[in-house]
C-alpha cells in the first residue's frame, strides 16, 4: 500500500491518496475517521464499527430491511423475475440517496485565464 499526502500548508493536508493493490478478488474496509486526536480507544472503536464483520453484519441488516419494505409498499408480483426486483430496487435507491438539501451559495472556483 503507497500513501502520498499533499499539502497547501505545512500541517494540514489538503489532498491525501492512497493507492492499494491486491490479486483479485479481495476485499477492504477504508473508514474515514475524523477527531483522531482524541482517546486511541475511542478511535479503535469507532473503526472498528465502521469495518470488519460488525458493519457487515450490520449492513446485511439495513439490506434485510430495505427488501422488506420495498416488498411491503411496492409488492411486486410473482410475475416479476429477480433481475427486475433489482433494478427497482436499485432504482429506488438511487432516488432516495440522491435526495440532498444545501442551504446558502455553492461556491465554485473557475479556472483563472493564464497570463501569456
Amino acid at each position: 500500500m503507497a500513501i502520498w499526502s499533499f499539502q497547501t500548508h505545512q500541517d494540514s493536508p489538503n489532498i491525501l491518496v492512497y493507492r492499494i493493490s491486491g490479486k483479485a478478488p479481495f476485499k477492504v474496509d477504508i473508514a474515514f475517521v475524523t477527531g483522531t486526536d482524541i482517546d486511541d480507544d475511542e478511535v479503535q472503536e469507532r473503526v472498528n464499527s465502521l469495518t470488519g464483520t460488525s458493519f457487515t453484519s450490520h449492513l446485511h441488516e439495513k439490506e434485510n430491511e430495505f427488501d422488506d419494505k420495498f416488498k411491503k409498499i411496492f409488492d411486486p408480483s410473482d410475475k416479476l423475475d429477480y433481475e427486475s426486483l433489482e433494478v427497482g430496487k436499485a432504482a429506488i435507491g438511487n432516488l432516495l440517496g440522491a435526495i440532498r438539501y444545501f442551504y446558502g451559495q455553492s461556491k465554485i472556483l473557475y479556472p483563472q485565464p493564464s497570463k501569456g
